[in-house]
């Protein structure tokens, strides 16, 4: 069933691919349209523009108006706005700007309402002095010459005339005389009408090929709309719409129309553009007429024709949602109708298999608790193997001990050996620190000295001082009496003697005190110098007494830790002692439990053997629901034999010779690990002879019960 609908699924992703596919080129080819169709307004525009343009060129040539017969040019230019009903108004006016002549009647026979407003003067108007100058709005190339004219513009002559707002395009042309002269202008006011006319007929066209709600648009070089024609906004009236809001207001170019920005550069195409007003994305078909024949590259005028993506793809929409909603409810429906099948189909081959999976739950049970037996089998046999290693390993373990408790008495004399060296060393550097303290006090009395020298210089310096004040002394004496004596100064030699034996004095006294400093210098220096040299030594001996008694402290420690090493290698001993009888224990523990999984994985083989013949008649059951049979009531006759071949019944099965052979070999193999085991715990100082015969009983133990689990898994399988 899942493949049925997993290809349906493929199919149907498939097919709507291609849909979207074809889709997405319909696209392009609807958006193409556009396209076509705003070509082919531009070219009926520019053919309306072209006979617009002749037929200026056509009326100018009336013999009437050279004459300037103004009752005869008013009945010829009445004959023109009846004959081409787009005129509002035909006038002509001389050189000075003043009022000829004019239609005096509309293009249905009525009086023109305004007709007396189209006398003023229009000398100052811009298209009579362009014309007038014969500066004429041209096109060579195209050949269009000889008429000036206005864009689309509010006109206001033809509103004056009318009395009403009207939008056109002027024609005007100079008429000359014999002599080349211009003696009048000749304007044409043509009503857009011509314009607007080619979009309705268009826009029919373009809503009979099926496109319901299409948007005509006409803008000028500024991007200005000039026809803003779109029925279905408007009520479904084909009427042009003249909205003053609009016209010449509304600029799709600033509005940032794409579309309408390549029209101003002159280029036509197609695309999807966003709508200004009404902010949707649409098909966008844009045409210029800057380079159609029949119409002036100057003005620029430029189609958009825009419709909604579901009203321009409105038949393919209509088309492809009925095939997605009829490939859904197909899928559903083939959906329902294979699961009805398939629900019929497998209602017996359910009831099968329900038993079939109970059948294969118990013989899983049974299976995990053989491997669950067998498992634990392996596991004793292990632990058997694992008691008797530990207990030779314990053994080792003791022996070694005692080595190492030798081993740390040893290094325990050595250390106090190294204690008694390092005590010694200590006491010489004590002894040298006691020496090196007394050197310092010969350098305290050395100082002594050197403060008593000082003491002497102070004394010299007094007596300098006094010699310094008697001399200063008698020096005022000697200039007293100088001064008294006048010439009797003989007194003054005594005094000059007695100064000069002063002045020796004092420098006697100078040079004994610069000695003194001198010696005191160096007696400071060398005092200094040996009290540093013994205070580093003093140091030195001092850090080497601690360093020292650290080192007696540490090898004390060592000492301690050593000794209770010794007293936790004495309590492993006794640890050893007790782990070998406790694995002891283990061994004849695990004996006895290997033989009574022996007894247990016997039974769960017979269990096994039952549950694999019920679960192959199973399987037999299904083969034949499978495959089908050729007799006529095949169906009932399934059934039956369905719940012949699989009822619960209790079934007498004789051992086969496998099962007796897994027995037989559990039992010898018990029998004979008890045996060794009993064997072995007799004499504990024979552990270590019996531990290989242990083992390779224990690794046949080992091997046999991996080959019954092997069957086992092999029966499960099966």
């Amino acid at each position: 069933m899942l493949l049925s609908l997993g290809m349906m699924a493929a199919m149907g992703a498939i097919t709507y691919v291609m849909v979207q596919v074809l889709n997405r080129k319909q696209k392009e080819l609807a958006q193409g349209n556009m396209g076509a169709y705003a070509q082919g307004i531009s070219r009926a525009v520019a053919k309306e523009f072209n006979l617009r343009y002749k037929d200026i060129l056509h009326f100018s040539t009336n013999s009437s108006l050279a004459v300037m017969d103004t009752q005869s040019i008013q009945e010829e230019l009445n004959k023109y706005v009846q004959a081409f009903p787009i005129y509002d108004v035909i006038a002509l006016y001389n050189s000075d700007g003043d009022f000829v002549s004019s239609n005096s009647k509309t293009a249905d026979g009525k009086a023109l309402p305004g007709y007396s407003s189209l006398k003023k003067n229009q000398s100052t108007a811009k298209w009579f002095v362009e014309a007038r100058a014969l500066r004429y709005t041209e096109d060579r190339v195209k050949n269009l010459s000889g008429v000036f004219v206005e864009d689309f513009h509010l006109d206001p002559i033809s509103s004056a005339a009318y009395g009403e707002n009207r939008y056109g395009v002027s024609y005007s042309r100079g008429i000359l005389n014999l002599e080349g002269k211009v003696i009048a202008v000749l304007t044409t006011r043509a009503n857009f009408k011509f314009v607007e006319r080619e979009f309705q007929e268009y826009y029919k066209t373009i809503r009979n090929s099926g496109i319901k709600n299409v948007e005509l648009t006409l803008i000028n070089s500024k991007g200005q709309v000039i026809i803003d024609f779109d029925p279905p906004r408007d009520g479904k009236s084909l009427d042009v719409v003249h909205d003053p809001n609009v016209l010449l207001n509304l600029n799709l170019d600033e509005r940032g129309v794409e579309a309408a920005k390549m029209l101003a550069k002159g280029q036509t195409g197609y695309g999807v553009s966003l709508h200004s007003r009404k902010q949707i994305e649409q098909f966008t078909g844009y045409a210029s007429l800057k380079n159609l024949n029949g119409f002036l590259s100057d003005l620029n005028w430029g189609v958009l024709v825009r419709a909604d993506e579901e009203s321009a793809l409105g038949g393919i929409y209509s088309s492809v949602r009925p095939f997605y909603y009829g490939s859904v409810l197909a899928f559903f429906l083939a959906a329902a109708i294979g699961f009805w099948i398939s629900s019929l189909m497998s209602s017996q081959l359910v009831a099968v298999s329900g038993k079939l999976s109970v059948g294969a739950d118990e013989t899983f049970t049974t299976s995990e608790e053989l491997q669950v037996c067998s498992q634990e089998l392996a596991v004793c046999s292990n632990q058997q193997a694992a008691a008797v290693q530990e207990t030779v390993a314990a053994m080792e373990e003791m022996k070694s001990m005692i080595n190492q408790s030798g081993e740390y008495i040893r290094e325990s004399l050595h250390s106090a050996k190294r204690v008694s060296e390092k005590t010694e060393e200590g006491a010489q550097i004590m002894r040298q620190m006691v020496d090196a303290m007394e050197a310092v006090q010969e350098a305290n009395g050395q100082l002594q000295n050197m403060a008593n020298i000082i003491n002497e210089i102070s004394a010299k310096t007094n007596v300098i001082n006094d010699i310094v004040f008697k001399t200063q002394l008698l020096s005022f004496n000697a200039s007293i009496e100088a001064a008294r004596a006048g010439q009797h100064g003989r007194g003054f030699a005594v005094v000059a003697e007695e100064v000069g034996n002063l002045a020796q004095m004092s420098g006697a006294a100078a040079k004994e005190i610069k000695s003194l400093l001198d010696d005191s210098q160096k007696q400071v220096l060398q005092i200094v110098e040996i009290t540093r040299n013994r205070s580093q030594d003093g140091q030195v001996v001092s850090t080497k007494a601690q360093k020292a008694f650290d080192e007696i402290a540490q090898e004390i420690k060592t000492i301690t830790s050593q000794v209770e090493s010794v007293n936790d290698a004495a309590r492993e001993q006794d640890n050893g002692i007790q782990q070998t009888s406790t694995s002891m224990s283990k061994l004849d523990d695990a004996t006895a439990r290997s033989a009574r999984m022996g007894e247990q994985i016997s039974v769960a083989a017979d269990s096994l053997g039952e549950q694999s013949r019920r679960l192959k008649q199973i399987m037999r059951a299904t083969m034949v629901l499978v495959q089908g049979t050729t007799e006529a009531n095949a169906s009932d006759k399934k059934i039956d034999l369905i719940n012949t071949i699989t009822e619960d019944e209790t079934v007498n099965r004789v051992p086969t010779k496998a099962d007796n052979e897994v027995m037989k070999i559990l039992e010898e193999t018990a029998v004979e690990g008890m045996t060794e085991t009993k064997n072995t715990l007799k004499d504990l100082g024979a552990i270590k002879a019996n531990k290989d015969k242990i083992l390779s009983i224990g690794g046949r133990i080992v091997e046999k019960v991996r080959g019954l689990d092997k069957k086992a898994k092999g029966n499960r399988s099966a």
